[in-house]
Order: structure tokens, then sequence, then C-alpha cells
């Protein structure tokens, strides 16, 4: 007795972990019942899945109703990459012995007959929407969706403002691939635009290009601004704090539109990575003054009995421009500090002998 109620749980539990660990495929059902036929290889001649002799997804007697959902699934997907990639004209597909799958064009003088099954290996009933299967004999047919709307993706992230000021605009995308339009598919045109844009930074641009001078970061700093006349403009990407002039007979007009000084070269869009000459120069009639850097500490002024050192700074870096600021806010030109302190007291000592 203890060894039949072993037996029994012992396939029992066999038949339980068969269905929890089987995986199969689930889809949206977008093929169509068309009924149950003698099987004809005239029509639906090429052969797509053989789960009959294939490993990978063997039928699962246990649990046919998942099966037969995953191997239509299956089936159908394959039928419409063939259709997409080979060319080929699938209408149909069709189920035969309960894990085959073939696909074909059309079916001519087919007989429609009794016999096909549903995952439950009931009789198959055509208006029921229970999926059906054939049998040794019989195929149930099915047609494909051969033609795929178009549907739009989610829309991206806006991009970032195409100015700083002066009004730029902001752009998103997205694309007709949610899913692709496939044969007589229609296109997205009508489902609205692929690109929406809107509006940004709006305010007027400053006099003055905005910079942070004699800086560590300078070499990757944002010039924006308006200069209408290159005549009073000087170029100021950093190499080295060295200044190149602007070059003549061009007239530059910062718009807004942001560029980047990198490594000392020429003002190079963030976009489009091209050498662009709209930006990284400032006004010279009205410029603000800036320190040079400190010199060295001079000689000390006495060798002893306490002297001082000095060292200074200019004004020059760059010097102030018209009404432009001096550096009287930034601090003193000259600094100094004590040197050589100790006493010049020299005392003789005269021995008599």
């Amino acid at each position: 007795m203890i060894s039949i109620f072993n037996i029994k749980h012992y396939f029992l539990l066999l038949a339980l972990l068969k269905n929890i660990f089987s995986e199969h495929s689930v889809c949206i059902r977008d093929y169509q019942k068309v009924g149950c036929f003698l099987q004809s290889k005239i029509y639906l001649y090429d052969i797509l899945i053989n789960d009959r002799v294939e490993t990978k997804n063997p039928i699962d007697w246990q649990n046919y109703d998942s099966y037969l959902h995953s191997l239509l699934c299956r089936c159908n997907q394959k039928a419409i990459e063939k259709n997409k990639l080979e060319k080929k004209e699938y209408n149909f597909i069709s189920i035969r012995f309960y894990g085959e799958c073939y696909a074909g064009k059309e079916i001519l003088n087919g007989t429609q007959v009794s016999g096909c099954k549903t995952g439950k290996y009931k009789e198959c009933v055509d208006r029921d929407i229970e999926e059906c299967a054939g049998t040794s004999l019989v195929e149930y047919l099915y047609r494909i969706k051969t033609s795929v709307d178009g549907g739009y993706s989610e829309w991206s992230p806006f991009s970032s403002c195409s100015k700083s000021c002066d009004g730029g605009i902001q752009v998103r995308t997205r694309t007709c691939t949610n899913p692709s339009p496939m044969g007589n598919g229609k296109d997205c045109k009508d489902l609205g635009q692929s690109i929406e844009e809107r509006p940004c930074n709006r305010v007027s641009c400053s006099s003055e290009c905005i910079f942070k001078y004699n800086n560590d970061e300078s070499n990757n700093e944002i010039f924006v601004g308006k200069v209408k006349d290159e005549n009073e403009c000087i170029k100021k990407c950093f190499e080295n704090q060295k200044s190149d002039p602007a070059v003549n007979g061009i007239k530059m007009d910062l718009d807004g539109t942001i560029c980047y000084c990198k490594q000392g070269m020429k003002s190079i869009s963030e976009e489009s990575n091209q050498p662009l000459w709209k930006t990284c120069f400032i006004p010279l009639k009205h410029r603000n003054g800036f320190y040079s850097t400190w010199s060295s500490f001079s000689t000390c002024s006495k060798s002893c009995d306490g002297g001082i050192e000095v060292r200074t700074r200019t004004c020059t870096n760059p010097a102030p421009l018209g009404d432009g600021r001096d550096c009287s806010d930034q601090g003193l030109d000259r600094e100094e500090r004590k040197c050589n302190t100790e006493s010049c007291l020299v005392i003789t000592i005269t021995v008599i002998k």
C-alpha cells in the first residue's frame, strides 16, 4: 500500500514540476481561426516548425493548452518574418499532428472536415475562442495578419536648448517602430508629427560675453552674448593664457548659440562639433581689468637688521578698457614681507699680548 501511494505521488510530482518549469511563449493573438481541413501539401507546403522531432520545444502533453498557444505564437512570428525578410507571401498557417506548423499562400478547393482538437483535447468549434490543432490526417488553418499598421514609440526627452539666450528651441522625437509598419500597413503620418519643438531661454542676450577668465576650466567654458563688429573683439580661447586676434574682415554676431572653447582651438559647436567663429569674443570698448599673477619676491633690501622683500602684480590680465573697472576692488597690487631680521651688531674683541 505504501509503495503504491509513493508511486502515485511520484508521477504527480513529475507532472507538477513539468508544469512549473515549462516555458511557453505568450503573444497577442492577431491570427484568425479559419477551420479544420484535410491535410494538403499542395497549398500549405512549407513546414516552419516540427516539435515532434525537435527537442528544443517538445510537445507538452500535460500542459497542451499553453503549449498550443506557444506553438501558434512561434509559427505566426516565423511566417511574418519570412514574409518580410525572404519576400514570402504566406497568408495562412496550419497546425498538424499536434506539433507541426505549415505555411502557405492560399487555400483552393480545401475540404473542410471535423476532427481537430482544442488544447484540452476536446472537439474544436470554429466560432469558439479556443485555439485548435490538427491530428494525424487533418489540419487547423489560421489566417495571419500580413499587413501591420505602424505605431509611434514613446517621445524622447527634450534636447538641450539650442541657444542660451535670445530664444532657442528644444526638440524631442519619436519613431514609427511600435510596431513598425509591415506589408500594406499604414505608416504613422496620420498619427501626428514625429518631431516636436518648444521655445526656451527667451531672455535677451547680454552685451558682453560671459566667461571665467584665467580659470582652470576655461578651456571648456561656455561663451555667449552679442558682438556686432568683429573689429571690436579679440578671441579668448585660452592656451597658455594667450589671446588670438579675431579674424579680420569677418563680422560676428553672437546670438546665444552655445559653443565651447576646447584646448585653445577655435570655438567648437557642442552639437555639430564643427569650428565656428561666432563665439569666444569679448567687446574691447568696455572691458574690466584683472590682475596678473604675482611676481616672485624681490631680493631682501637688507642683509641684516630687518629688510623687506616685495612682490607685485599688474592690472593687465587683461587691462581695463573704456568704462571697464580697474583692479582696485580685487585687492592690493603690492605685497611686502620681512627678511634678514638678524642683528647687524658686531662685537670686536682685541687680545693684548
